[in-house]
């Protein structure tokens, strides 16, 4: 009978924890690596964030030099001006070289050239453009309430949206705010359905009560009929839009002056609702790359006596979403 040296036992022994100690290296190495690529992946994650942020940081900060741009150039806001013209899908290099070489502001973005495959899209839109219901939620004069009011009348009546519904919810918000439970948004507008929220979209924003003409320049038809039809004759307010067509209104004076010639039985009391200037826009930047599209607005508010760019961060501004 053949006996085992007790060397080669050993040996054997040895060679089954070598492999075993193989196996655990290796299987710590490929962790450890699966770690280092997710780690990595990770910082790459976190530094792509940092740039999309200044990135967009930039392009507010485009947007705030172009309304003060304006600002300093005329009080009268329309749109025909830069501001008001939308910026179509672009690259974003190419976005930032063409307002370098541009007569308005030079475009704050950095390092762009870098970013090919990213893409821009946006523009700046007069917030007051749009009917403010914050003046019948929050706590105003009651002659400021009544005129906000009438115009929301006339607005549903052209919409088709149920007034009576659309004040309950309005007063339950007044309600909310008194407890200090206002909603941050308009949705919180409980017994408003979602047939008013879609008739009332285009024409409705939540500002605070600052904010309280119609600029009669930029507004929709709908909003100018909204402040007029239990005032003036249809054909008044036909020719007022037309008005409006051929030339926008310099100031409020203006406006009156170009009525009164019409004959049309106009009364300078009709235009108190109006304004031919705004300080409230907002801005939206939509950001599209390899991840995806994100799309963000800031509320911006100039004027005199105010930093032109402050960003208005107390309230939030609201488009109705259904």
């Amino acid at each position: 009978m053949k006996i085992k040296s007790p060397v080669s036992g050993q040996r054997g022994v040895a060679l089954l924890l070598a492999l075993s100690l193989l196996v655990v290296v290796s299987t710590s190495a490929l962790a450890l690596f699966a770690l280092m690529d997710f780690t990595i992946e990770q910082e790459r994650n976190l530094k792509n964030m940092k740039t999309r942020q200044q990135v967009e940081d930039s392009l507010y900060q485009w947007g705030q030099q172009v309304l003060l741009s304006d600002f300093k150039k005329n009080a009268v806001d329309h749109l025909n001006e830069t501001w008001a013209q939308r910026v179509p899908e672009i690259e974003l290099g190419a976005f930032a070289k063409a307002f370098r070489n541009a007569k308005e502001p030079a475009s704050p973005i950095l390092g762009t050239e870098q970013m090919e495959q990213w893409f821009v899209s946006g523009g700046i839109e007069d917030v007051e453009r749009f009917l403010n219901i914050g003046v019948l939620i929050f706590d105003v004069p009651e002659d400021l309430y009544l005129k906000q009011e009438e115009i929301l009348f006339g607005l549903c009546n052209q919409t088709g949206a149920n007034f009576l519904q659309v004040r309950q919810a309005l007063e339950r918000a007044r309600t909310l705010m008194q407890e200090g439970l206002l909603p941050k948004t308009i949705q919180g507008l409980k017994a408003l359905d979602r047939a008013n929220f879609a008739k009332l979209a285009p024409y409705i924003v939540l500002l605070p009560t600052s904010f309280t003409g119609l600029n009669v320049n930029t507004t929709s038809d709908v909003l100018v009929r909204s402040a007029l039809m239990k005032k003036v004759s249809p054909a008044a307010i036909a020719h007022l839009l037309q008005e409006r067509e051929r030339s926008y209104f310099k100031n409020i004076n203006d406006l009156n002056q170009r009525m009164f010639k019409a004959g049309v039985g106009w009364n300078a009391a009709f235009a108190i609702p109006f304004a031919t200037e705004s300080s409230a826009f907002m801005v939206t930047v939509r950001l599209k790359d390899e991840h995806g599209v994100q799309e963000n607005k800031r509320l911006f508010v100039r004027g005199p006596g105010v930093d032109p760019t402050r960003k208005v961060s107390e309230y939030k501004w609201i488009k109705l979403e259904v």
